[in-house]
C-alpha cells in the first residue's frame, strides 16, 4: 500500500498538513505482488490473484465539507463513512481499459483544520467464484451462431453487391434506351417536317402538271385541228390558218418554255428544236411559206409525224401525272399515320421512357445505399461483433476463469496443513494523526462498535 497526501494539489509531508486548512487530497494506491504464469489459449500469461480490496474510514463533519471518494461511495449519518473498492493487478490480468484505475482510490475533500483519520483496508483473493462465471458455459453455441452470422452476412454483402452491378449495368443501359428513344423521338419530328414538306411539294408538282397537262391537250387539240383543217390547194385558207394560228404557235413556245428541265430534255430533241425554230417563224415567212407550199405541205406532214411522237410523250407525262397522283395520295396517307404516331404511340413511348429511367435511377440508387448499409453494417457490427466474440470474448471468460481458479487455489498466505480449509483476509491500517493542540474532550462512556469492528462485519 503507498499512501501519497497533497495539500492545495501540492504533494506535502502528512507531519506539514496537520491542523492546516485548504483543499486535501489522500491517494491510496495498492499493489499486486501475487503474480503467476498462466498458459492461455496456448500463450503463457501474466495473471494475478484477484485481490479485492475494501477501504474505510470516517471524516467528521466539524471541520470538512465536500467530501468524495473514487471508486466508492461517502454515507452521511452524521459522521461520513467513506467506502472504497480496489482491485490491484485485475488491469494487468484482463488488459481492459475500464479497469486500468481501479488500483487507486482517492479521497478529497475541503478542510479548516486538518486532522488524519485511521483508514483501514481489508483484502481477500475471494473476488469471483465458479459460480460468477457460469454463464461462460453458454459461450460455445454463441461462437458457432456469431460465426454462422459472419457467414451469412457475408454472403449478403456479396450477393448485394452483385445486385449493385446488376442495377448499375441495368441503370447505365436503360439511360442509353432512352436517350436512343429521345434521339428517334427528334429524328421522328425531323421526318415529320420533311414529310410535310414532301407532301406539300408533291401537290405543288401535281397541281402544276394538272395545269401543265391542260395546256399541252388544249395545244394538241389545236394542232390536231390545224393538221386536219389544212387545205394544200388553197392558200389563202392555209394563210388565214397561219394567221389564225400564230397566236397559238407563241402560246405553244411559252408552254414549252415553262415546262421543268427534266420534261423539256425529253421533249426537246435536237429535231424538235428545229421543227419548233421553224414554227417560230412562220408568222413572219407567210409569204415564202406560201410560195413553198409543197415544201410547207412536206414540213407540215413532219411536223405531224412529231405531233405524233409528241402525244406519245405527252402520254408518258400523263402516266407521270398519274403516278404523281398516287404519291400524292401516298404522301397525304403518310402525314396522316406520322401524325397520328407522334400524337399517341410516340408520346406514349417517350413518356414512359422517362419513366422507366426514373425509376431505373432510384432503383440504382437505393442498391447502392442498402450495398454500402450492409458494407458499414458488416465492418462495424457483425465483424466488430465476431472479432470481439471469437477474440476478446472467448479470450477473456478463459483469463477470467483462470482467475477464478488462482482465486480459489489460494489458501494462506502462511501455507496450510493437509486436510484443512482455509480462508485468508489481509487487515492494513494506517494510523489516524491529531491535531496536538486539539482540546481533549471529556466523552461519555458508553458502548460503542467501532469501525473497525464494522468493516470486519462487512465480510462475515
Amino acid at each position: 500500500t503507498n499512501v501519497t497526501y497533497y495539500l492545495n494539489d501540492i504533494e506535502t509531508n502528512l507531519n506539514d498538513m496537520i491542523g492546516k486548512s485548504g483543499k486535501i487530497k489522500i491517494v491510496v494506491k495498492y499493489q499486486n505482488t501475487d503474480k503467476h504464469i498462466v498458459k492461455i489459449n496456448g500463450k503463457n500469461e501474466s495473471l494475478y490473484t484477484p485481490f479485492m480490496v475494501m477501504l474505510g474510514t470516517i471524516i467528521d463533519d466539524e471541520y470538512n465539507k465536500n467530501i468524495s471518494v473514487s471508486n466508492g461511495k461517502v454515507i452521511n449519518n452524521g459522521n461520513n463513512i467513506i467506502i472504497g473498492i480496489a482491485t490491484p493487478g485485475l488491469y494487468e490480468s484482463l488488459n481492459l481499459n475500464e479497469l486500468k484505475k481501479t488500483d487507486t482510490i482517492t479521497i478529497s475533500f475541503d478542510t479548516t483544520k486538518f486532522e488524519l483519520a485511521s483508514i483501514y483496508s481489508v483484502a481477500t483473493p475471494k473476488t469471483i467464484t465458479s459460480s460468477d462465471v457460469n454463464d461462460f458455459k453458454d459461450l460455445n453455441s454463441l461462437y458457432s451462431k456469431v460465426n454462422d452470422l459472419q457467414s451469412g452476412i457475408d454472403k449478403i454483402q456479396t450477393g448485394v453487391k452483385d445486385l449493385s452491378s446488376g442495377s448499375s449495368a441495368l441503370d447505365g443501359g436503360i439511360k442509353e434506351l432512352n436517350n436512343g428513344i429521345i434521339y428517334a423521338n427528334t429524328m421522328f419530328q425531323e421526318i415529320k417536317a420533311g414529310s410535310a414538306s414532301l407532301n406539300n411539294g408533291i401537290n405543288k408538282l401535281a397541281n402544276t402538271l394538272d395545269a401543265m397537262m391542260l395546256q399541252v391537250n388544249s395545244i394538241m387539240t389545236d394542232a390536231n385541228t390545224l393538221m386536219n383543217s389544212f387545205n394544200a390547194n388553197t392558200l389563202n385558207d392555209l394563210t388565214t390558218l397561219i394567221k389564225a394560228n400564230d397566236s397559238t404557235i407563241k402560246e405553244f413556245e411559252v408552254l414549252i418554255n415553262s415546262l421543268p428541265d427534266d420534261i423539256k430534255q425529253q421533249i426537246m430533241t435536237p429535231d424538235m428544236t428545229i421543227k419548233l425554230a421553224s414554227l417560230s417563224k412562220l408568222h413572219t415567212n407567210n409569204e415564202k411559206t406560201i410560195k413553198n407550199l409543197n415544201d410547207i405541205s412536206a414540213k407540215l406532214n413532219s411536223i405531224k409525224n412529231e405531233i405524233v411522237s409528241l402525244q406519245n410523250k405527252i402520254s408518258n407525262i400523263k402516266a407521270l401525272q398519274d403516278g404523281v397522283n398516287t404519291l400524292k395520295n401516298g404522301a397525304n396517307n403518310l402525314t396522316i399515320g406520322i401524325e397520328a404516331f407522334d400524337t399517341q404511340a410516340l408520346k406514349t413511348l417517350v413518356s414512359g421512357s422517362n419513366s422507366l429511367k426514373n425509376g431505373a435511377s432510384s432503383l440504382n440508387t437505393g442498391v447502392k445505399t442498402l450495398e454500402n448499409g450492409i458494407v458499414t453494417y458488416n465492418k462495424n457490427g457483425i465483424s466488430k461483433i465476431s472479432y470481439i466474440v471469437n477474440n476478446d470474448v472467448k479470450g477473456m471468460s478463459n483469463r477470467v476463469q483462470a482467475l477464478v481458479n488462482l482465486s480459489e487455489n489460494y489458501n494462506s498466505f502462511a501455507g496450510k496443513t493437509n486436510n484443512t480449509t482455509s480462508e485468508t483476509k489481509f487487515v492494513m491500517v494506517i494510523d489516524g494523526k491529531k491535531d496536538a493542540k486539539k482540546e481533549i474532550k471529556t466523552t461519555e462512556k458508553q458502548e460503542k462498535i467501532s469501525i473497525w469492528q464494522r468493516f470486519i462485519n462487512l465480510f462475515k
